[in-house]
């Protein structure tokens, strides 16, 4: 039978196919930069890197990128599959109108009328949109940009620029 990998033996393999090969370098250069974060932290063990690094690549193709709220082509049906009751409400027409717009769609994902933007602290209008994902690890919440920003810089200026987040060595910080 098949022997089961290591996430480090998974990591190893080549995974450019699932990646530009022109992105290549900046890629190899941004999990390098990760690991040396993780590494900071006192985060050492080889299987736990890989995991993270793995991570990294499956939610951002490695890059400090924003969130895609870009909806526009996903059918209603699907809309609704992936969000549930934050969609079912929702008329045909209305999630076509929410679906176009990202600020719109970043409320319907994580708003403050949403239990999952609430528990991810956005209590304000806005706030889905504002604090969707960014960086490698795709952070996500106005609590976590707080708690994020706290600890790497000991105030709330990630929760006053959400942006930083798509700085390559903020979000590896961030990412450890």
């Amino acid at each position: 039978f098949f022997k089961q990998k290591t996430a480090y033996e998974i990591y190893q393999c080549d995974w450019s196919s699932d990646v530009c090969s022109s992105d290549l370098e900046k890629v190899q250069s941004n999990m390098d930069l990760l690991e040396k974060s993780l590494k900071e932290q006192g985060i050492t063990d080889p299987n736990y890197i890989a995991a993270v690094k793995g991570n990294v690549m499956k939610e951002t193709g490695g890059q400090a990128i924003p969130e895609n709220m870009n909806y526009g082509k996903t059918s209603n049906d699907r809309i609704r599959e992936i969000f549930g009751s934050r969609a079912k409400k929702y008329s045909d027409e209305e999630l076509n109108a929410i679906k176009g717009d990202p600020q719109k769609m970043g409320e319907l994902m994580y708003g403050a009328g949403t239990d999952l933007g609430k528990k991810m602290g956005n209590t304000e209008e806005g706030e889905g949109y504002k604090f969707r994902g960014r960086g490698f690890v795709q952070l996500t919440g106005k609590k976590n940009y707080a708690d994020a920003s706290q600890a790497l810089f000991g105030d709330d200026r990630l929760v006053q620029n959400p942006d930083l987040l798509n700085d390559r060595e903020i979000s590896a910080k961030a990412s450890a």
